[in-house]
């Protein structure tokens, strides 16, 4: 389960940095590639049986780092909404990876459907022609908020 988690700590901080070394839209393409990692199918099962160790949190300190780089920059540009956070994007990952129930995952066997749905959450379900829309309710969620979330400690220096 630890090396499991530390691989996916990796892989997202990979894709963060990726992401960030690229021209245009830096977001989609590292929430593209969070989904990509199928986190909706794994995570439960971590949550329950991870033990957190000092190299786990040096892990996840740095992939949170990575992240915090990449959302910044997303909110100067003006590219992402201010009141998103890097722990909003993860959790969206996971939700749209989570495994569709029995029948209804051969909707998504070649897994378009799940990118699919990633650019109509990415793009805000707004038309070219629709106002700007409303702030989001609540205060965006960090890296550090799904930490605490899990019931793991909340070092991350």
């Amino acid at each position: 389960m630890r090396d499991l988690t530390g691989d996916l700590l990796s892989r997202l901080e990979a894709a963060a940095h990726q992401a960030a070394r690229e021209e245009g839209d830096a977001v989609r393409r590292f929430v593209h590639a969070a989904a990509g990692l199928r986190m909706g199918a794994v995570i439960p099962v971590l949550l329950e049986r991870l033990v957190v160790d000092q190299e786990l949190i040096k892990s996840r300190t740095h992939t949170s780092r990575a992240l915090d780089h990449l959302i910044r920059a997303a909110h100067e540009s003006g590219r992402l909404r201010p009141e998103v956070g890097a722990g909003d994007l993860i959790l969206l990952s996971i939700r749209l990876s989570h495994p569709l129930p029995s029948g209804l995952s051969r909707l998504d066997a070649d897994g378009t459907l799940l990118h699919r749905h990633l650019d109509l959450a990415l793009d805000g379900l707004t038309t070219q022609a629709a106002p700007a829309p409303a702030p989001a309710p609540g205060e965006p969620l960090t890296f550090a908020d799904l930490v605490a979330a899990a019931d793991r400690p909340n070092t991350t220096d």
